[in-house]
């Protein structure tokens, strides 16, 4: 499975948990939804660097690469 696909994985399982979180607001799914959205932030980051590695270049160029990169710093901001 690529990285791209477990990225995509993870963060479907965020926002799961994200809205599980907010249903029962209880604190251990408030860390737990955290921790699963920043594991996807760290996965989405190791894609920018990885497609950076292979490019030569920093990740501005091509559409696929500045998606990846905005989906990166989008995810960063929030």
């Amino acid at each position: 499975m690529s990285l791209i696909n477990v990225t995509l994985i993870v963060y479907v399982i965020a926002s799961v948990a994200y809205i599980t979180r907010e249903i029962w607001r209880s604190a251990a799914t408030k860390w737990i939804s955290l921790g699963i959205f920043m594991l996807a932030f760290c996965l989405n980051l190791a894609m920018v660097i990885q497609r950076s590695v292979e490019a030569g270049h920093p990740p501005f160029s091509k559409l696929y690469e500045s998606l990846v990169f905005y989906a990166c710093s989008r995810h960063l901001c929030t």
